[in-house]
């Protein structure tokens, strides 16, 4: 199938043909999924016990299971054998445990757990449940971005001090920043659940245009040239990126951002439209299983609708045209 999609490919390259590309494109999505798709004995039985190599990502959260954090997979075998499996997972800790006493952010851990299928399509992002914290063993010290971001979550916490006001602050920065809530009180977090503002804890897309947005209009307010700019603002996406943990939804903005920056560094003509569906099949040819979250559908779907419309419905409406 990813053979005939490249013959597509090619095909619409020379001739210039969109029915081509459009082949293209179904047949490379079909070899994605059937590639990401775990074997359908597993995904019928809904479990299977594995062996695992992971690094972990977060910090651990409570949940009404345990503790859970998102780990990057490095190898799954069942049996002697491998396993398809996708980059990032949850691991939830059912054992009563504590925090402290679990491997830290950026720790390269193996174990022995359960690899769960929720009910529906096979594509679907499983997730790893381990019994007990005894059945994690670290194969090496903390490292990577993960250990840089626990340094910076407590370099941050221990600037703080010992005033109370200062450490709800820590623990708010360090949500919006990095991506961390466990230093947020329970409190704090119902309070911003009423307000309706809860999800501004969640580092996503959200973030990353406003990141974009004000380094962007700084360094035009500074009389930086345009194409400075957009370099500026692309090495600052994806170093927030970065530090926030990357995130399946920050990831996902980052991308797009970078995208459609280096389209118009290059000078490439650029429609918004086909520029935003680009984007988004490039991250479904990535990670298939974006296609069955709720965030990737909403965000890509309103995005979608938006550029598609806010245009038509602006000249429509009985407003000034700065205000449409």
């Amino acid at each position: 199938m990813l053979t005939a999609a490249l013959v597509a490919a090619g095909v619409g390259l020379i001739r210039g043909l969109r029915g081509w590309w459009l082949a293209a494109g179904i047949l490379a999505g079909g070899a994605a999924t059937a590639w990401a798709a775990p074997p359908a004995a597993l995904v019928a039985a809904g479990r299977q016990t594995v062996r695992f190599e992971a690094t972990v990502r977060d910090g651990w959260s409570p949940t009404a299971f345990g503790w859970r954090t998102r780990v990057r997979l490095a190898a799954v075998t069942a049996e002697e054998r491998r396993l398809p499996f996708p980059r990032e997972v949850y691991l939830t800790v059912s054992a009563k445990t504590t925090p402290e006493s679990l491997p830290a952010a950026g720790s390269r851990i193996s174990g022995l757990g359960e690899l769960r299928w929720a009910d529906g399509a096979p594509v679907q992002r499983p997730f790893l449940s381990v019994k007990s914290a005894l059945l994690l063993r670290p194969v090496g010290p903390p490292g990577g971005v993960g250990a840089l971001r626990e340094r910076m979550l407590a370099a941050t916490t221990g600037a703080a001090g010992a005033s109370a006001k200062r450490l709800r602050a820590a623990g708010l920065a360090g949500a919006l920043v990095l991506g961390r809530r466990e230093q947020l009180l329970e409190g704090e977090v119902g309070t911003l659940r009423a307000a309706g503002l809860a999800h501004l804890l969640a580092v996503s897309g959200l973030h990353v245009g406003l990141v974009a947005g004000l380094v962007w209009w700084g360094l035009r307010l500074a009389g930086a040239p345009p194409a400075a700019g957009r370099w500026v603002v692309m090495v600052a996406v994806v170093a927030f990126a970065w530090a926030a943990g990357l995130a399946p939804p920050v990831r996902r903005a980052a991308t797009a951002v970078v995208l459609y920056l280096l389209a118009r560094q290059l000078g490439r003509p650029l429609s918004a439209l086909p520029a935003v569906w680009g984007v988004v099949a490039c991250l479904a040819l990535v990670e298939p299983q974006v296609l069955l979250e709720p965030g990737f559908q909403l965000s890509a779907g309103v995005t979608l609708a938006l550029v598609r419309w806010v245009e038509p419905l602006s000249r429509r409406l009985p407003l000034p045209r700065a205000v449409a």
